[in-house]
């Protein structure tokens, strides 16, 4: 019995992880760029692992793969700054409370500035801006004169 629950649970995790990874590709294919965003990041194992899973899947990460996370205990999440950044991948990692959006300190990787995250991501801010501008309707009319 004991033989059986394992397995059972192997085939269970296996299923999660394929839908993470089409759910990644998919992300991929749509938006050109996987963002991740963890609340309470720890020292990273769980970005880590998805890190892991792209890297497999042949997805190039310093040029497809953002990460922002937090944490509110500093040494966790300096932790989690250090092994992304040794993993090359681009991060923000912020040191303070996330349910109080009070934040003491941020932590960029070198690859978001290599790679221009920052302006990738004010990009993407700027299009979103943009295609809701050009679904407005406005709800007068203007007649000329």
């Amino acid at each position: 019995m004991i033989i059986s629950a394992n397995i059972l649970h192997q085939v269970r995790y296996q299923i999660y992880v394929l839908k993470l990874l089409t759910d990644l590709k998919k992300q991929l294919e749509e938006e050109g760029v996987i963002s991740i965003s963890d609340p309470a990041c720890g020292a990273g194992s769980t970005l880590l692992s998805t890190v892991k899973l792209c890297l497999e899947s042949k997805i190039q990460v310093q040029d497809h793969l953002y990460i922002e996370a937090a944490d509110i205990d500093r040494n966790v999440a300096l932790m989690c700054y250090i092994q992304l950044s040794l993993w090359a991948v681009p991060c923000r990692i912020f040191v303070g409370d996330t349910l109080k959006l009070k934040y003491r300190e941020c932590w960029c990787s070198l690859m978001y500035y290599v790679k221009g995250w920052d302006i990738k991501l004010h990009s993407q801010k700027l299009k979103e801006i943009v295609h809701k501008a050009e679904d407005y309707v406005p709800n007068f009319i203007l007649i000329n004169d």
